[in-house]
């Protein structure tokens, strides 16, 4: 039996056409993404709809690209 993904449920490598999250706390690897906006974030995982605010964490806009990973050291 497989698992359904909810709405909620959190992709990593992030996923274009989902809200990038950015945790600032975090100490693994990220990946650098291009928001609907042009504007390039720093994402750590991405989710389908947004969510509430959280302390540390941000979100950023809609994924159009993803660029590269940034691998933590």
């Amino acid at each position: 039996m497989t698992k359904n993904p909810t709405h909620n449920s959190t992709h990593t490598p992030p996923v274009v056409g989902e809200y990038a999250y950015y945790y600032s706390k975090s100490e693994s690897n990220h990946w650098l993404v291009i928001t609907e906006k042009d504007e390039q974030f720093a994402c750590h995982y991405s989710v389908k709809v947004k969510l509430p605010s959280k302390p540390f964490v941000t979100c950023n806009g809609i994924i159009k690209q993803v660029t590269k990973e940034i691998k933590y050291l």
